[in-house]
């Protein structure tokens, strides 16, 4: 999926415990890449509690924090399902494997500082933290992509809105809420 190469370090890792929706009920394990060029690789694995869904995915993002690929591979409703999102200057292009059966590739316009997300993965929407401007404040957008795993659904135009409420220490680390 990705490799660590000389000058790249783990700058987090962790376990994300999510909670309120039975069939969403999910551990993400995850680790956080930080490449040698100011890219970032994020890596999870999603495992939902009822057994609906589990997956292995990649993020890759370039060093502003704008999503450039993702893969994902892994069993959704029963079906194994791969997924490949792809971005060349403008556009986005999203390739699926679902059951052995190859489905219509999709391509589209890619906005400018888009993130990519694979749903019902959530650390993607934490990449917004990271491209949080605190000195600008207020409500910031980020254009959003993405494709789900237990859905046939691509998003192609999404707006995310983040406000930053504070910050605390956790563990010695600073954490945005």
């Amino acid at each position: 999926w990705f490799a660590i190469g000389p000058g790249d370090r783990l700058a987090d890792e962790g376990v994300v415990r999510l909670r309120g929706g039975a069939f969403f009920d999910r551990d993400e394990s995850f680790a956080l890449v930080a490449h040698a060029d100011g890219g970032h690789t994020l890596s999870s694995v999603s495992r939902a509690l009822s057994g609906a869904f589990a997956f292995e995915a990649v993020w890759r993002y370039d060093a502003a924090w704008n999503g450039i690929g993702a893969q994902a591979v892994g069993v959704a409703n029963g079906k194994p399902i791969e997924i490949e999102i792809t971005t060349d200057d403008d556009r986005a292009t999203v390739h699926v494997m679902q059951d052995g059966t190859r489905l219509p590739v999709k391509s589209f316009a890619l906005p400018a500082g888009a993130m990519i997300d694979i749903e019902p993965a959530a650390l993607p929407t934490f990449t917004m933290l990271r491209r949080y401007d605190a000195m600008r404040g207020g409500v910031q957008s980020t254009p959003w992509i993405g494709r789900s795993a237990t859905r046939d659904s691509v998003l192609t135009h999404g707006v995310a809105h983040t406000r930053l409420l504070g910050e605390q220490i956790v563990g010695g680390r600073t954490v945005l809420h």
